[in-house]
Parts: C-alpha cells; sequence; structure tokens
C-alpha cells in the first residue's frame, strides 16, 4: 500500500512567517505538476485540508501538493498592516516565486477562491488550471438598514473612540458583521478584525473576464453564504468554464461533499 508524507514548513514573504502544508510526489516525471490549495476564511487555516491533501496525493503521486495557512489565520503571521484580496494574492505569489513554481493548478475555496483568481487574472503564465470551490468573488450591494449601520460604525470609528466610547464602536462593529452575514467575525482578533472589515465587502466581479485559463466551478445548491444566484454571474463572465452543481450541500463542500469533491478532482487533476 502506497503511503505520502505531510510535512511541515514556514517561509519567510517580505518579513511574514508563513506557514505551509506540503507531499512530495512519489513518482518522478520530466515535468514536474503542482497543485496548491487556498483555504477560506478560518482561524484554522489549512488544517481541515490535510485529509484531502492526503488522498490526492495518493490518487495523484505526480504531483507536489502545497496548502499554506494564509496569512492571520493556522499558524502564519498577522499582517502588519491592513490587508485587501490583492495583498494575499501578491503574498501567494510570491510563495510560488520562492518555491520555485512557475506554473501550478490553482484550487480556492470561498475567500481563498478569491485570492485563486485574482492570481489567474494578474498572471495568466502561472495558473495553469483553475478550481474554484463557491468562490467569495461576488458581493451583494447592501440593503438600507445595512448602509445605515456602516455609516454608524464609521462615524463611531472615526469619533467615539476619540471621546473614550470605545464598547459603542464595537457593538455597532458586531452588528455591523452580524447584518453582513460574518459570524467569523466574532472569532477574529486584533489587525485581522480590520482585514475582515476589507474583504468581506470586496466585490471582484471586473477581474473574471481576465482568467484566460480553463475554470472549474463547484458549487453546493444550499449555500447560504454566497449563495446560488452569485454563480450565474461568475460563469458567465470567465470565458473557459465547467460547472459541477452539489445537490444538499451547503459551503462547506471540502468538509460535506468529500467524495464528491474526490471524484471531480480525479477528473480535473491530470
Amino acid at each position: 500500500m502506497p503511503s505520502v508524507t505531510l510535512n511541515f514548513k514556514e517561509i519567510s514573504i517580505n518579513n511574514l512567517t508563513v506557514f505551509y502544508r506540503e507531499i512530495s510526489p512519489t513518482v518522478k516525471i520530466n515535468q514536474s505538476k503542482t497543485l496548491i490549495i487556498l483555504h477560506g476564511w478560518n482561524q484554522g487555516g489549512a488544517e481541515t485540508w490535510q485529509e484531502i491533501m492526503g488522498k490526492l496525493a495518493l490518487q495523484h503521486p505526480d504531483y507536489r501538493i502545497i496548502a499554506p495557512d494564509l496569512p492571520g489565520m493556522g499558524e502564519s503571521e498577522q499582517p502588519k498592516r491592513i490587508w485587501n484580496a490583492e495583498d494575499y494574492a501578491n503574498c501567494i505569489t510570491n510563495i510560488l516565486e520562492k518555491l520555485d513554481i512557475k506554473k501550478a493548478c490553482l484550487m480556492g475555496h470561498s475567500f481563498g477562491g478569491a485570492i485563486a483568481s485574482i492570481i489567474a487574472s494578474q498572471s495568466p503564465n502561472l495558473c495553469s488550471e483553475l478550481i474554484l470551490l463557491a468562490p467569495a468573488i461576488v458581493r451583494p450591494p447592501l440593503s438600507s438598514k445595512q448602509r445605515l449601520t456602516q455609516k454608524i460604525t464609521t462615524f463611531g470609528k472615526q469619533n467615539l473612540e476619540k471621546v473614550g466610547l470605545k464598547k459603542i464602536v464595537e457593538k455597532s462593529r458586531k452588528v455591523w458583521y452580524k447584518l453582513l452575514g460574518s459570524s467569523d467575525y466574532l472569532k477574529t482578533e486584533g489587525i485581522m478584525k480590520d482585514i475582515m472589515a476589507i474583504v468581506v465587502r470586496e466585490d471582484l466581479t471586473s477581474i473574471l473576464p481576465h482568467i484566460k485559463c480553463h475554470t472549474i466551478i463547484i458549487w453546493g445548491k444550499k449555500d447560504n453564504y454566497t449563495p446560488i444566484w452569485q454563480l450565474d454571474i461568475i460563469r458567465r463572465q470567465i470565458p473557459q468554464n465547467h460547472v459541477y452543481m452539489l445537490e444538499d450541500i451547503n459551503h462547506g463542500i471540502h468538509l460535506y461533499a468529500k467524495k464528491v469533491l474526490y471524484e471531480i478532482l480525479k477528473k480535473v487533476l491530470k
């Protein structure tokens, strides 16, 4: 029975320590293949992807599989300033360059899908194929209630903190992120709260037509975090794509549809 080894490593990118998991190929071929897995917004980082990494390595022994903990999540160091999604994409691109990876298949879930999409749109020579699992790319317009709460939150940050009313500011932020459907905010600490305030509202629809590589899109039909109407926008904007719709599955595709996901990836990863 063949076996694979999951290695835990660190790399320094612009004085930022990034932790990542790696499985090296057990079958050597002339042209190496690499799969990069980018997790969603998750304080545990890429830990929940370890089982999938191992199974994919057994199915595709010619692949080098890498799953970093995005900065500020898992074991990776927090950014030293407020980042947006493009900053995360630049960090991943720098990691690939430092690891001498010139071309890779990028697979991203949720926020990781947004990061992978930015890389594919900006560095087409780097991305051989793009696999998106319910990517957080399209952001719905704010309702009147959300716009009002946002204004109160912004006013509070700029003015209430000056007079020492930080508790009111924090309370308004919690209401704001609850309205946005971002329960992860309450689990987030330090500068990551400010980063989440940016990325949770970034609409990246404009980058989609610039994605030229073949794209696989996997979506759960019962996804409430990235509702299915967002899929219609994404599939119309990306020139080359193929969609897999998963019945009775929510946003956690890699957690609750493992068997189906394995079968899809078995076809995609060649």
